[in-house]
């Protein structure tokens, strides 16, 4: 069975190289065809509710993740372990996850 992708990261529409660069990696992948890859999901992270409903009328986009919401971390942890992707991209700058600064959440992430 072809692999599965989780690209996580800032993405379109909002103006960002890093989400810019994110794009770009998925195309690529689709330019390679996605039979090779198998699936390729992406989770847009974005600032704050209001961007919630641009990112999740694009069809990759199965999650959008708003920085600081705990619950969307822990539906990020869900569909990770429900869907047993083969690779995870994260896409970064520091300052996108700034708001992970507690033990706890940074606990919760590595289990």
């Amino acid at each position: 069975m072809p692999p599965s992708i989780l690209l996580m990261s800032s993405y379109p529409p909002k103006p960002c190289g890093v989400g810019e660069y994110a794009r770009q990696t998925l195309e690529a992948i689709e330019l390679e065809g996605v039979s090779l890859f198998g699936s390729v999901d992406v989770v847009a992270l974005v600032d704050d509710e209001s961007h919630r409903a641009r990112h999740s009328a694009q069809p990759e986009v199965i999650l959008t993740l708003v920085r600081g919401n705990r619950e969307d971390f822990l539906e990020v942890e869900r569909i990770v372990r429900q869907k047993k992707y083969d690779a995870i991209l994260l896409q970064h700058e520091f300052a996108i996850w700034a708001e992970l600064d507690s033990p706890q959440e940074k606990s919760n992430l590595d289990q």
